[in-house]
């Protein structure tokens, strides 16, 4: 079993990284941001990305299965070596009911993933994504809104670590999803729209409203470092496409996130949560996915929510609806 000083000791040490992921990483180069954070830090890290348009988890699986590729030397050849590895799904399949076809899926990808990982010794991490800016207009019964779309990736991340932590040998998350959150409900409180284009919040996004912005890539970066380091990432180095200004207001952000606002999330660095037992080829930025079909769930299903709801409340929101993989 990891203690403790096993895992403070293990965040001490060069982080070397392999992330796979899709167009969120490789679309403003994470990698390398999450790379140049640890060097600043005092670090030499390793950070490589296994990344291609619209990936799952089920597709990283496969690929790491499949001899020849470069995601089955990096995860089963026995000379490679990682500290950690890092998995984000495709954008919308956490949030998606977990009796879905996809959501189970990719829960078999997580499964499979971290069972590499483990035989490399490294720790793996799950990078929580963000809600799109202005939700997913496909989608709207799911996601009508950033903050609606963001609670249920946020529990379907979540399912993800309980599923894959055990006693021995707990997997992680870098709440991602939950800075751009912080920074939505802050620009709320101060009276300020959120969605207004000269503000912090939208300015994380590239147009489409969907991938990151060189801001939203450098949040997630500093979260990732936070994360895995336990380290405040205020002062660390800035990127290019992001003022002094906006650089620190980012790292604030990501500080507020991992060390104070997020109780309910186990870090490697810390003991348990306070509220318990945790329950627990490279594409182009233009790719899309393609959906192989398309599942209808109810809206009782589709809305998980930690409040108990009457058997009446439940019959009122009984409704049917699609679902429609159409991005990373």
């Amino acid at each position: 079993m990891l203690t403790v000083l096993t895992l403070i000791q293990l965040a001490q040490a060069s982080p070397d990284m392999v992330m796979l992921g899709n167009s969120y990483i490789f679309q403003q180069d994470m990698d390398a941001t999450v790379a140049a954070l640890f060097d600043s830090a005092g670090k030499s890290p390793n950070v490589v990305r296994l990344t291609s348009g619209g990936l799952t988890l089920a597709d990283h699986a496969l690929r790491a299965q499949t001899e020849g590729s470069e995601w089955h030397a990096a995860l089963n050849v026995q000379d490679a070596s990682w500290d950690w590895v890092l998995l984000q799904d495709q954008s919308q399949i956490p949030g998606l009911p977990t009796h879905n076809t996809y959501w189970q899926a990719s829960l078999e990808g997580a499964l499979t993933l971290n069972t590499l990982a483990e035989a490399r010794s490294a720790e793996t991490v799950f990078m929580m994504t963000w809600g799109r800016r202005d939700g997913d207009s496909s989608n709207a019964a799911l996601y009508p809104d950033f903050l609606a779309m963001q609670e249920r990736l946020e529990a379907g991340y979540l399912s993800y670590v309980e599923a894959t932590s055990t006693d021995a040998r707990p997997t992680w998350v870098a709440p991602v999803g939950l800075a751009f959150e912080h920074i939505h409900t802050s620009l709320t409180a101060d009276g300020m729209d959120p969605l207004q284009s000269d503000g912090l919040f939208a300015q994380l996004y590239s147009n489409d409203g969907s991938h990151p912005s060189a801001a939203g890539s450098y949040l997630a970066a500093c979260v990732i470092y936070a994360t895995i380091s336990g380290h405040s990432p205020i002062g660390l180095a800035a990127v290019d496409g992001v003022d002094n200004a906006t650089t620190l207001a980012l790292q604030q952000a990501a500080e507020a996130t991992v060390f104070s606002e997020t109780a309910h999330i186990r870090y490697p660095w810390s003991a348990a949560p306070d509220s318990g037992e945790q329950n627990t080829d490279t594409g182009r930025a233009g790719d899309s996915d393609t959906p192989a079909g398309q599942g209808a769930v109810t809206a009782e299903e589709a809305h998980r929510c930690s409040c108990n709801k009457s058997p009446l409340a439940m019959l009122l929101i009984l409704g049917v609806f699609g679902w429609r993989r159409n991005t990373p």
